[in-house]
């Protein structure tokens, strides 16, 4: 049990990451088509609630509220993903990735502080290119420690909204040559690309591999070249 904790905890991490880095900056603005900020908040629970199914439920309830404060209708338009944790004194508490807040008369302050009613929020801050990886450091600490927590066994280290949107993977080599050969064509793959990382991973059965993963700008049609 012990030899898959580190494989799961990475997997976890990896697709958290995965997730960020397809939805940061990648949600426009309908006029104007420039990317939304990306916000990070912290809520907490005045009251010592340790309940997390009950927490849960009382932050996807917020959320609602949260989202007809910010665009006045109904229906799930902001995107997210967030993660629990539980404090030193057992609360639940949930820091939190939006990805499409547009901007908001009167701040963003009076509209939490008018949808929150369990107690108090602080960190509302504004991530840039320059703090994203500090975030995702940051918060991949608190799902390490969730991971070896008793009270989030059997529990999503993180919670995504229904609309986040999921990064396109392709793993077959004929396909991934004939797609960067593609993409290559004109000199198109190096001005869309955000960033790339590669890596080598030890695999039971195949051996050591290397990886390359390329980021792409999804504000570039990338279907055509597929």
């Amino acid at each position: 049990m012990t030899d898959k904790i580190p494989t799961s905890l990475a997997q976890t991490r990896k697709n958290f990451v995965d997730l960020v880095n397809t939805n940061a900056w990648q949600w426009k603005k309908p006029k104007t088509k420039r990317p939304y900020p990306v916000f990070f908040i912290t809520l907490t629970f005045e009251k010592n609630v340790q309940d997390l199914t009950y927490a849960n439920k009382e932050f996807l309830k917020w959320i609602k509220k949260f989202n007809y404060a910010v665009y006045g209708k109904k229906g799930a338009r902001l995107c997210y993903l967030a993660v629990p944790q539980f404090q030193k004194r057992g609360a639940v508490h949930y820091h939190i990735l939006f990805f499409n807040i547009p901007y908001l008369k009167g701040g963003m302050y009076d509209k939490i502080e008018s949808t929150w009613k369990h107690g108090t929020f602080w960190n509302v801050e504004k991530v840039n290119e320059r703090t994203i990886e500090k975030t995702i450091n940051y918060l991949s600490r608190y799902m390490f420690k969730n991971f070896f927590d008793d009270r989030m066994f059997g529990r999503r280290r993180y919670m995504a909204s229904r609309n986040i949107k999921r990064p396109v993977v392709i793993r077959d080599d004929v396909e991934i040559e004939m797609f960067l050969m593609k993409t290559k064509r004109g000199g198109v793959l190096f001005p869309h690309v955000l960033h790339k990382e590669e890596f080598s991973v030890f695999s039971e059965f195949m051996g050591l591999l290397d990886v390359q993963e390329i980021y792409f700008d999804t504000r570039v049609c990338l279907t055509k070249y597929i």
